[in-house]
């Protein structure tokens, strides 16, 4: 069986208002980290974070992308189901 040790996280460096700061992580037998315990608050924050940020990485890819007129973007939605 695998012993674990908690000891407090001292800083990442993350541009998440340091959303880990000071948390607790769990240790495997050979002290490396294995799980991070958090807040469920901050753990929501952190999952806003993600998806905000694959929100925006999706606007950066879709500027390259041609653009349609509404009447255009629906005939293809229309085409894609047939």
């Amino acid at each position: 069986m695998k012993s674990t040790y908690f000891c407090a996280l001292k800083h990442l460096n993350m541009h998440t208002e340091s959303a880990l700061e000071n948390e607790q992580v769990i240790l495997d037998s050979k002290g490396e980290p294995e799980y991070v315990v958090l807040p469920v608050a901050r753990y929501q924050k952190l999952l806003q974070l993600l998806e905000d940020y694959g929100l925006g990485q999706a606007v950066l890819e879709a500027e390259n992308e041609p653009r349609y007129s509404k009447s255009e973007a629906l005939a293809l939605l229309e085409a894609d189901d047939h």
